[in-house]
């Protein structure tokens, strides 16, 4: 049974970005330094933009430690949101139709401990569950191989670290329609269903 959703009219207002799966909170370890995100969400939730959070299971280190601090952004800003955790179907059926994009924006700093070759080489499983949730995609550069991923298909936007900060005057002059139909084509050759078959096995 197929996971893929066909793209739907985007929700009205402001541009809504979604996150799904691992963060952190302030003061966890350099090596994950990346997955603190407050500090960028802060920066698009000024231009204008809402954040939801869809966080991942919660691992030894407890939910606070992961999303501690997207819970106290979202009780002090209304439009930034932390969800409940879902299974992969469940979170595909929220995202579709919710949201205009899907989100793998991160602040990669200098001294980034998991270093270049890991920021190259990642592809990440969300990236195909936007797509089968029919949401274009926006990815840091700095993502290689994802990045190059979303411009072969055009289902998205790479954005490069110097765009975060005006990146919603970007998606203000974007031909959404357009995404949308690329997304429809990415899902045909990038899907749930090939790059993650044990898990789409468990759950059908």
């Amino acid at each position: 049974q197929s996971f893929q959703l066909a793209p739907l009219p985007p929700p009205p207002g402001a541009p809504r970005l979604a996150h799904a799966g691992g963060l952190r909170s302030a003061g966890t370890s350099r090596a994950f330094a990346d997955l603190y995100a407050v500090p960028l969400y802060r920066d698009l939730l000024a231009q204008g933009c809402d954040v939801t959070v869809f966080p991942s299971a919660v691992g030894p280190n407890g939910f606070d430690a992961a999303f501690g601090d997207y819970q106290r952004l979202a009780l002090e800003n209304p439009r930034a949101h932390l969800r409940e955790h879902l299974e992969l179907r469940e979170l595909i059926s929220a995202l579709h139709g919710q949201f205009h994009y899907g989100i793998l924006l991160y602040h990669f700093n200098a001294d980034l401990i998991v270093g270049q070759r890991h920021l190259r080489g990642a592809l990440a499983s969300k990236l195909f569950v936007y797509w089968a949730a029919g949401l274009p995609v926006l990815v840091s550069a700095e993502l290689e191989y994802m990045a190059a991923l979303v411009r072969e298909t055009g289902a998205g936007l790479v954005v490069e670290r110097a765009e975060l900060a005006t990146l919603g005057q970007r998606l203000a002059n974007v031909d959404y329609p357009a995404l949308q139909a690329r997304v429809v084509a990415a899902q045909q050759q990038y899907h749930v269903e090939k790059f993650l078959p044990a898990v789409t096995e468990l759950l059908s």
